[in-house]
């Protein structure tokens, strides 16, 4: 004959056991969502940090053609009166009595500054490379590439790039080569094989 209390007790003892297996679930459940939280709150804070460089490299894109507009104005007037425009480079090299042409690339030193390297003479810049950090993945992406015009074609830029490249091996960092100048750098020579984050 069956005993009712045992048999009640016995099932009593199911209901738990299922219990505590639908509360381990929902445990894992909200593991689950909070590890998923922490994920996207970190993804959303990258992405705010990608979004905040690339505009700062953009106001620097808008502000540096907005000086080359004003050098090239001045160059107009001054070709157009036959003489170097004040205060821009060419005047300054004209009174210097030195030319773009006598800068040596190979004894220029890129100096770090910030996220970037840039390269002056006699305190005028000539050109620079910057990058952005990129959180959590240890890559550095390289956003902005500028040469002064009288310096252009002189290997300024490739210095500068080979400098960044070479403080990224240092550190053992990625490169993703976002300005169009690394980029094709990147593509066209395989000496950046290594650092290219593709």
């Amino acid at each position: 004959m069956s005993n009712p209390v045992k048999e009640m007790m016995n099932s009593v003892n199911g209901l738990k056991q299922s219990l505590d297996g639908v509360k381990q679930s929902v445990n894992g459940m909200k593991e689950t969502l909070d590890s998923a939280k922490r994920n996207i709150q970190e993804t959303v804070g990258q992405a705010k940090g990608k979004a905040a460089g690339i505009k700062e490299g953009m106001n620097r894109m808008k502000e540096s053609v907005q000086e080359t507009k004003a050098v090239v104005l001045e160059a107009k007037q001054a070709v157009m009166e036959g003489a170097p425009a004040a205060g821009t480079l060419a005047s300054a090299q004209v009174a210097a009595g030195t030319a773009a042409e006598d800068i040596a690339p190979e004894k220029l030193v890129p100096v770090q500054e910030g996220d970037g390297f840039v390269l002056r003479e006699n305190g005028t810049l000539i050109g620079e490379v910057t990058f952005l950090p990129l959180q959590g993945i240890n890559t550095w992406l390289i956003n902005y590439t500028y040469v002064a015009p009288l310096y252009r074609g002189k290997g300024i830029a490739k210095l500068l790039l080979d400098r960044v490249v070479s403080e990224a091996r240092r550190q053992n960092k990625q490169i993703v080569p976002a300005c169009s100048y690394a980029f094709v750098q990147f593509r066209d020579h395989s000496e950046y094989a290594d650092v290219w984050r593709r």
